[in-house]
């Protein structure tokens, strides 16, 4: 089958932030450090095991891999960053040295972890592939959460003019990152505001963020998708709808773009190639027709009113 690759990139005034929907694969890098690294999974690698993906390779310095997964209604939250602990039900934890025993055993989407790396490996670029899924976030007003935002791989925004737009987490949230080595009462750090406007936000990380309010703003446009599963056609699907929505103040510029697969991982489908969108357009009340846009040669642009209108 072919395989739909998109993605959406919007600029506002308070800096540039991609979200992107692509296509069956593709692929995420961690730089990690030795010690405790906060790493935010975007992207779905269950088709392989950890014992597979990590445990396997010898040359690969991850030791422990910390999934922070509290419970559902009624739960629980650390007013402080939580440390990784074996008691209680808020981590799944993958150990190098116990393999099959290990409550997790694949990568979920949408997931915060803690990655710890063997302190005589300074530095790690961890290169793992995996399918895109649609971002699905939950937020407590309670307690910390322990969470990602979708930035640009390249250039991110610092942490200050991206909450810009959101004045409550900007002035009030707090805000925790690790910066690598053992666990201490300096790691995860404290984002001070005079550090929120010289930190960047970057992509695939985590971090312990605190709001006094319901937090529903995770960048200056929201996308929503037919279905919570991402766009796919199948053999019977023949056209799928997409929302764009505002939360900011200021008109937002989106555009979308057809980008190609990734070579599937070894023992996964080959990937046939991008399949001939077209972009369904305004109808025409003369002859009840809608005009349309090939994405192969004319990629969607959209100007977004500020939000509310």
């Amino acid at each position: 089958m072919k395989i739909l690759t998109a993605a959406i990139r919007a600029a506002a005034v308070s800096g540039v932030v991609a979200v992107s929907l692509h296509g069956q694969w593709t692929s995420e890098t961690y730089p990690l450090k030795a010690g405790w690294n906060a790493v935010y999974f975007h992207l779905d690698a269950s088709h392989r095991s950890l014992n597979q993906m990590v445990g396997a390779d010898s040359s690969n310095p991850i030791q422990q891999i910390w999934v922070w997964a509290p419970p559902g209604p009624g739960m629980q939250f650390f007013d402080n960053p939580a440390p990784p602990a074996h008691s209680g039900s808020e981590w799944l934890m993958w150990d190098r040295d116990l393999a099959g025993a290990s409550s997790l055993q694949r990568l979920a989407p949408n997931v915060a972890a803690l990655v710890k790396v063997r302190d005589d490996v300074p530095t790690f670029n961890w290169t793992l592939p995996g399918r895109p899924v649609p971002p699905l976030r939950a937020w407590t007003s309670s307690g910390m959460n322990f969470i990602g935002f979708p930035t640009p791989k390249t250039n991110p925004p610092m942490w200050g003019d991206f909450l810009g737009p959101s004045r409550s987490l900007h002035d009030h949230a707090e805000i925790y990152r690790y910066v690598g080595g053992p666990l201490s009462e300096t790691n995860p750090q404290r984002l001070w505001p005079a550090l929120l406007r010289n930190t960047p936000l970057r992509r695939n990380e985590a971090f312990w963020v605190r709001a006094e309010d319901y937090n529903r703003y995770f960048g200056p446009f929201e996308v929503k998708l037919q279905t919570p599963a991402g766009i796919r056609f199948g053999t019977t699907g023949g056209q799928h709808r997409l929302r764009l929505r505002n939360t900011i103040n200021e008109p937002v510029t989106v555009s979308a773009h057809l980008l190609p697969s990734e070579a599937a991982p070894a023992g996964e489908t080959p990937v046939a190639g991008i399949i001939p969108l077209l972009l369904r357009g305004e109808i025409d009340l003369s002859d009840l027709t809608h005009g349309f846009t090939r994405f192969s040669e004319e990629p969607g642009q959209w100007t977004l009113q500020p939000k509310g209108q």
